[in-house]
């Protein structure tokens, strides 16, 4: 089915995955065959077909526990600390190992979207925070200091625009953390604002708790060949 459907088609966006950590925890098997073995199975029907650009969406998650300190670009060692982002890193791998001369890739290292969808998707922290404010009117917000990128799942349809309308040069081989250097945010941040679009929601604060993923990340790279939330 898949080489079918890429036959006579030069560019490919692959976005199908069992995504998040609680998913891929969930059944492991499952997101094996999905992020991994389906993920091998687009490269080759890409190869079969002579498909010229694989535009391949990864996870910001992928650098796990970061010093607060510091702002993780593309070059900054990454720190899977979960299965959901360890599928992802070894397909990055796997897709750059299949670049040629006639076959190159792009990949995005993208926030945590949040937003409306066909399919809404709650287990996302903007999203989940706001469906508590409007059904429960209250909002109990935990690991309070730690760091999430967050990004507008509108915003992120046209990053991938403009990589496939990129020339080639810009987006060779290349991997973008996707999102915007001014949506770093605190989780205590995050909440305060989603509760502050709703009327009469109580917060209460838990500062017990942490999570281990923290993570800022700098989006400059990306934003030099012209993006802008």
């Amino acid at each position: 089915f898949i080489e079918s459907a890429l036959y006579n088609v030069d560019k490919v966006v692959h976005l199908a995955a069992i995504v998040g950590e609680p998913a891929c925890d969930k059944d492991e098997n499952l997101a094996e065959e999905v992020n991994v073995k389906g993920t091998l199975n687009v490269l080759k029907a890409c190869k079969k077909n002579n498909v010229k650009h694989l535009h391949f969406m990864s996870t910001a998650s992928s650098y796990g526990v970061q010093d607060d300190s510091i702002i993780a670009n593309e070059n900054t060692p990454v720190n899977p600390i979960s299965f959901y982002a360890k599928t992802k890193l070894d397909m990055e791998q796997a897709i750059l190992n299949s670049t040629s001369k006639n076959f190159y890739v792009t990949i995005f290292r993208p926030s945590t979207v949040h937003g409306m969808s066909t399919r809404m998707r709650f287990d996302l922290i903007v999203n989940t925070m706001s469906k508590h404010c409007f059904l429960d009117k209250k909002l109990s917000l935990f690991g309070l200091t730690l760091w999430r990128p967050i990004f507008w799942v509108g915003d992120a349809g046209r990053a991938i625009n403009i990589v496939i309308n990129s020339d080639e040069e810009l987006v060779r081989n290349e991997i973008f953390n996707c999102g915007n250097n001014t949506e770093n945010y605190q989780i205590k941040d995050i909440g305060e604002i989603v509760a502050s679009q709703f009327n009469d929601v109580k917060i209460t604060y838990d500062s017990s708790f942490r999570d281990a993923r923290s993570y800022k990340v700098d989006f400059s790279k990306f934003e030099n060949i012209g993006f802008k939330i």
